[in-house]
């Protein structure tokens, strides 16, 4: 017969041969892509990083409901928190996939939140279209999707709290230098002073700074632009429409305005609180909340007859 003493002995020797934790069976591989493994309870682990990896909800989710999510998740033993933009980062591989990650990665959404949040209105966003960090609105959803992390030295949920972000520049006003033609781009015309013509319409463009800009900063930003005696306004939507041209340049339109923002805004506000706003990534119109700024940006417009 055992004894209780020889059975806790026969236990103490377990543990410690199994390196001092009583450990489970893992859970069984069921697939490989690269450095990634994907197990029968769908937890992707990262063989290089030792991170271990599970895709949440494949829904439109903002950042609340992502740290929601993560906090709740138990799966295998729990310990799992939101993930780091660098972590996210680490994730990124162009050309791989359908969203430039690892296939074992299953979603269908562009951009993941990370746990970096900035006072209680923003959060860092990753986005796996471009590969770029960024900050994003909590409030936003479209195609953000939540990810759990966790390593092994790692038992609780934990998330960044930035403290300061670096003030945005205060806009500069352009000089007005002479009118000379310096480049074309098919029917639109740069001049030496930074104005686009558009030879079709005779609308001129000004492309505003090359920074995330919510609409009330945009409009302040064409109000105060004095260039070439002035008579500037933010553009209609149909405006900003005629200006996207599918697979030119890497906007969508004319290499000409200069930018790395995705989404121009219109003049045309929707009561208080939005207004409408072009994706150059896909050709949509759309209505933006007043206060959105990520990947946004600022053009103004005249022509001939605007006053």
């Amino acid at each position: 017969m055992i004894t209780m003493k020889k059975l806790a002995l026969s236990i103490a020797l377990l543990v410690f041969l199994l390196g001092g934790c009583l450990c489970f069976a893992a859970s069984n591989e069921i697939g490989r892509d690269g450095v990634y493994v994907v197990y029968d309870n769908g937890i992707v682990r990262d063989t290089s990083t030792g991170l271990k990896w599970v895709s949440g909800p494949d829904k439109d989710t903002p950042w609340n409901e992502a740290r929601s999510w993560v906090q709740s998740l138990n799966l295998d033993g729990g310990g799992w928190r939101m993930p780091t933009i660098d972590e996210l980062n680490g994730l990124y591989k162009k050309g791989t996939g359908d969203r430039n990650m690892t296939s074992l990665l299953k979603t269908t959404g562009w951009w993941v939140w990370s746990g970096e949040a900035k006072g209680s209105s923003k959060a860092r966003i990753f986005s796996f279209y471009s590969g770029r960090k960024a900050w994003g609105i909590r409030g936003f959803s479209y195609s953000g999707r939540a990810f759990a992390v966790r390593s092994r030295k790692e038992s609780k949920n934990q998330w960044v709290e930035v403290t300061s972000v670096p003030q945005k520049p205060s806009y500069p006003q352009p000089a007005p230098p002479s009118n000379n033609v310096i480049e074309r781009h098919g029917q639109y015309v740069l001049y030496s002073k930074g104005v686009i013509k558009d030879t079709n319409t005779g609308l001129e463009w000004k492309a505003g700074p090359d920074e995330n800009t919510n609409w009330n900063e945009a409009r302040s930003w064409v109000q105060s632009l004095n260039l070439d005696g002035g008579g500037w306004r933010m553009p209609t939507i149909d405006e900003l429409n005629g200006l996207y041209k599918k697979g030119t340049g890497d906007r969508n339109m004319t290499s000409l305005l200069k930018t790395t923002g995705w989404w121009v805004w219109s003049g045309e506000a929707e009561g208080s609180s939005k207004a409408r706003i072009f994706g150059f990534s896909v050709g949509r119109r759309s209505s933006g909340i007043l206060d959105y700024s990520f990947s946004s940006r600022a053009f103004a417009v005249r022509s001939r007859n605007d006053g």
